[in-house]
């Protein structure tokens, strides 16, 4: 059992460490604020992606003609921005032949925004060496000569690194200085910038500089077209692609005001945070962690002491003067005021409750709008194999959701519809994952289901948009739904699919599409879950959902008050010819479907005739 002393020694240590690493990175960037700027070298395009920054983008082109380095091109991309940022950028490149205009048009299926307008630009570019930066980034003018000399000087093929960040109101300084955890808590610089360690990186999306050969060598933008965070994508591209990084302090050579006040910083962290861990839930976790019990939980503890003892409040002191002097440090060396570090509970509370919303909103949930586009992690959604397999809190609150529902279906079932399930033998011979279809009468079908089958888990999808409401979509994943696009793409959802199946799980689909209330006849299946079938080497089971009317003293009682009952047909295995095998899958599991539901009619007229 771990003791409060104990706990307290392992936060002393933790802020031994963490001062350690402030001070060998603060040594580190001051290094290379050496470098002096060149004025000339090989050409360099410098790509300005803008959506909706009509209040920043004239400075930020503004600043950038200034440059005393050249050749240069600035290549602006209006990404389908809905105020005057087009028109502004437009005005700069009728007087100045340095400056194009380049329109991103409209977002297309599976790209970020971000990556799909830096992607149009590069088209444009001419230069070997691209200059990324933020449409919000004011340049000083010796910035992208600075960024040059310093890429030549580490014989790099991707730079990055701090600039000065403006900040006016509290909020923004409550959030904003966390962009420095990394350099400041995690690890050493030379640790993010080696080649070793490939799902280590550091960039910083507002200052980057990239050769063409290396961007071309993981493949292009098109390589990072779903990550919320494209510039650590990038980062982490370029050194497994087996290509040196480096990252600078380029205060001197930029300045940012990401936001304008806590809201709108809450937002543009939470967006990116989850995405920043590789869409991770036990990474988010586990630095929650970390920072609750060697940060947050220190101070509190400290203070508890010093209102109950009086000063020094021992043993807790300890780990709160080391982090106190951490943080003061960071700030102080970031141009911050220093005084900020007083707060630094609250600070990196607020940080805990970022991450929380950032994983519980782009990843499990609707997602978070940004400049009028809806931000979500570019995951494959629950079952996700990494977060199932790695969360054991997420897996046991799902198994509980679920096992405390069904328990309510099964009476509902019983009770409502009169439940009876045909053919549950067929199932017993199955040994791994497999299939399950079945025609779609009713809005509970995949709990009617769910209870036929069971003790098998099944897995179901249901549609895409269903998953945007923000309590049903997150309700329906503990379940174990994961969401069917409108146009049915394979890809998106195999992940998901496969580890249903690898568990020995089933998996659910309707090929009829939609819901068809109380129909008699199947309608035209789509083949997508035969495909999946023919992929995968496992059997499609039929299951036929009947729904007939009840009966009370001899006269039909009106819907929705129902009797159904549940065919489990025979399994249908996948042959060797593709084509012809998924055609004939899906027309025998009709007919059976339709075959069934007949029977089922003929049996009832029988019975009410007797």
């Amino acid at each position: 059992m771990v003791t409060s002393s104990t706990w307290l020694f392992a936060a002393t240590v933790a802020g031994c460490y963490f001062l350690f690493v402030t001070l060998f990175n603060i040594a580190y960037l001051r290094r290379t604020r050496s470098v002096a700027p060149r004025t000339d070298g090989p050409l360099v395009s410098i790509i300005v992606p803008a959506r909706n920054e009509e209040h920043n983008i004239a400075g930020c082109i503004d600043s950038l003609l200034s440059q005393n380095y050249g050749p240069i091109e600035i290549i602006v991309v209006d990404d389908d921005s809905e105020d005057r940022t087009a028109e502004i950028a437009a005005a700069y490149s009728a007087e100045n032949s340095e400056v194009t205009v380049v329109s991103a048009g409209p977002l297309p299926t599976g790209w970020m925004g971000k990556q799909h307008a830096c992607s149009e630009g590069v088209r444009y570019a001419s230069g070997e060496l691209l200059f990324l930066t933020d449409a919000d980034v004011v340049h000083t003018p010796d910035s992208v000569g600075y960024a040059v000399a310093a890429i030549e000087a580490r014989r790099a093929s991707f730079l990055s690194g701090y600039v000065g960040q403006d900040m006016r109101s509290f909020g923004e300084r409550l959030i904003v200085p966390m962009t420095y955890i990394i350099t400041a808590l995690l690890l050493p610089i030379p640790f993010l910038t080696s080649r070793l360690f490939p799902e280590w990186a550091l960039a910083i999306g507002q200052y980057m500089l990239i050769r063409r050969d290396a961007l071309e060598a993981i493949g292009g933008y098109a390589a990072l077209k779903e990550s919320l965070v494209e510039d650590m994508a990038m980062a982490r591209a370029v050194k497994a692609a087996g290509k040196k990084t480096a990252f600078v302090d380029a205060r001197a050579a930029a300045t940012c005001r990401m936001y304008d006040g806590y809201r709108a910083a809450f937002r543009g962290f939470a967006k990116c945070i989850f995405g920043a861990v590789g869409g991770r839930a036990w990474v988010i976790g586990a630095l929650a962690a970390a920072v609750l019990l060697f940060i947050v939980l220190p101070f509190v503890t400290w203070g508890r002491m010093v209102l109950t003892h009086g000063l020094p409040g021992e043993p807790a002191a300890a780990p709160v003067v080391l982090f106190f002097i951490t943080w003061a440090l960071t700030l102080y060396d970031r141009r911050v005021p220093p005084g900020l570090a007083l707060l630094y509970p609250l600070a990196f509370a607020n940080l805990v409750l970022l991450g929380a919303v950032s994983m519980l909103r782009t990843g499990f949930g609707a997602g978070i709008e940004w400049k009028g586009r809806l931000v979500r992690c570019g995951r494959p959604d629950l079952p996700d194999p990494e977060i199932l397999n790695a969360v054991g809190v997420y897996r046991f609150v799902s198994f509980l959701v679920y096992s405390f529902v069904f328990a309510l279906v099964v009476v509902y079932n019983k009770v409502v519809f009169g439940l009876r399930v045909e053919g549950r033998s067929k199932l017993r011979e199955l040994q791994g994952g497999f299939f399950l279809i079945s025609n779609h009468s009713l809005y509970l079908d995949p709990a009617i289901v769910a209870h036929a089958v069971f003790p098998r888990r099944t897995y179901f999808t249901a549609l895409e948009e269903t998953f945007d409401r923000r309590f049903l979509g997150g309700f329906i994943r503990l379940l174990g739904a994961f969401p069917l696009p409108e146009a049915f793409c394979l890809r998106r959802i195999m992940p998901a699919v496969e580890w249903a199946l690898n568990r020995g799980k089933c998996v659910h689909f309707f090929p009829e599409g939609e819901l068809y209330h109380y129909n008699h006849r199947p309608a035209e299946f789509s083949e997508g879950v035969f495909y999946l079938a023919h992929r995968f080497r496992v059997p499609v089971v039929p299951v036929t959902l009947v729904v007939t009317p009840r009966r009370l003293f001899g006269r039909e009682i009106a819907r929705p008050l129902v009797r159904v009952s549940v065919m489990i047909g025979e399994p249908l295995y996948p042959s060797d010819l593709k084509r012809e095998a998924v055609r004939a899958m899906a027309r025998r599991a009709r007919e059976e479907m339709s075959r069934a539901i007949e029977e089922a009619r003929c049996a009832r007229h029988l019975w009410a005739r007797g």
